[in-house]
């Protein structure tokens, strides 16, 4: 029992005492050929468009319309997220 006991609390600890990387990204949403897409902070971890931490802005490619808070992604940097490359290219 004590042995199984130790067991549990090592696995448990490995779980649970992961830091947390957080991904700024973008999360597709629209229609079937007509894509809209949210820039998130998301875990790493998480699918696309779910666990979503925070909504940092808004890219529709058909419009050519981006809304994107560039202080809010600027502060996430700042806390140690990491960028994706089409974000990056965004923010140019």
């Amino acid at each position: 029992m004590l042995q199984s006991r130790k067991l549990l609390d090592r696995f448990s600890q490995k779980r649970y005492n992961k830091r947390l990387m957080v991904v700024i990204r973008l999360s597709r949403f629209g229609r079937k050929k007509a894509p809209y897409y949210r820039v998130v902070a998301v875990d790493s971890q998480k699918k696309a468009t779910g666990g979503v931490i925070e909504y940092l802005g808004t890219w529709n490619p058909a419009k050519k319309a981006k809304d994107i808070d560039k202080e809010k992604v600027a502060a996430w940097v700042k806390k140690g997220a990491q960028i994706s490359a089409s974000v990056k290219k965004l923010l140019e």
